[in-house]
């Protein structure tokens, strides 16, 4: 019973690390691939069987990277291997990285007193403030990138602070709340910080009862990166700072497509092969037929 027990993971979902997860890789090619290449192989021979396998195995794996890339009713894309996921990355407007976005960090309006109209444009050039009613383009919204914005932004000043010896190594210090946004209870001793979006395509204003697109203002080139840039002022634990970054689309799809590009190589050199060994097969017959067929008899004057 207690060996039993041991192989038990073994019949789990979530083994994707270490030998269990080897173990059952193996065990799967073992019993759904394995078995059904030997019983072919009894029909065909070794090769045949091989090459009948692999064909009719990347038919399947073909279907199975098209369900991940593209989704059937009731699914989604994107449910199969993932690549690098969307992520921000911080940078500092005199870094190099801040080279490539020189225009846009000029355009960041170094005047506190600047306020923000209505219509959600944010001073000069086409920053804008954080708008829930917002949607940026790639249908990203912007109250929910502001949270995945300081998951990475707090441990990225705590680090460059402790580096520089000039500030807290822990990241909780760094926390900060939107200015013209009216505080929680909890966040009301936060300093206030001015945090914009340049956003670069369609962005959107969502009703967000009926989700319906209420107009459309063109900002720029759709293949550009959504940028954000936060001025956060100083506090006991940091001296004040500005800091950028942009929100990496990631290649998130980039996994299943490589298998199914994969799965197309393998399965038109196995059908080609298939294809050659069979014609081979078929002439190797024809000859042998031709070789063992009774003689017609030789008239005689």
């Amino acid at each position: 019973m207690e060996s039993l027990l041991q192989f038990a993971p073994f019949a789990l979902e979530g083994q994707w690390f270490g030998a269990a997860a080897v173990a059952l890789v193996l065990v799967g090619i073992f019993i759904f691939i394995g078995t059904i290449y030997i019983l072919l192989v009894s029909i065909y021979g070794w090769l045949q069987a091989y090459l009948v396998t692999m064909v009719s195995l990347m038919i399947f794996s073909i279907i199975l990277s098209a369900v991940w890339l593209f989704g059937i009713p009731g699914t989604i894309p994107g449910t199969g291997p993932r690549g690098t996921e969307p992520h921000w990355v911080v940078f500092l407007a005199d870094s190099e990285q801040g080279l490539e976005f020189d225009e846009e960090i000029a355009a960041f309006p170094a005047d506190r007193s600047v306020q923000a109209p209505d219509a959600g444009s944010f001073g000069s050039g086409e920053w804008r403030v954080p708008n829930a009613n917002e949607q940026y383009p790639g249908q990203i919204n912007v109250e929910g990138e502001l949270d995945g914005l300081k998951s990475v932004l707090l441990p990225a000043l705590a680090g460059y602070f402790q580096q520089q010896e000039t500030g807290s190594a822990n990241p909780s210090d760094y926390q900060f709340r939107l200015e013209g946004r009216e505080p929680t209870p909890d966040q009301a001793a936060l300093p206030v910080a001015r945090v914009a979006f340049h956003p670069n395509g369609d962005v959107r204003t969502i009703d967000s009862g009926t989700q319906e697109v209420l107009e459309t203002d063109d900002v720029g080139d759709p293949s550009d990166r959504l940028l954000a840039g936060i001025d956060i002022p100083a506090t006991a634990n940091h001296p004040a700072i500005r800091v950028f970054a942009y929100r990496n689309k990631g290649q998130v799809f980039m996994a299943s497509a490589q298998w199914m590009i994969i799965s197309v190589i393998l399965f038109v050199v196995h059908l080609w092969w298939l294809a050659r060994f069979e014609n081979k097969q078929k002439r190797r017959e024809a000859e042998l037929a031709a070789g063992t067929s009774p003689r017609e008899p030789v008239a005689t004057g």
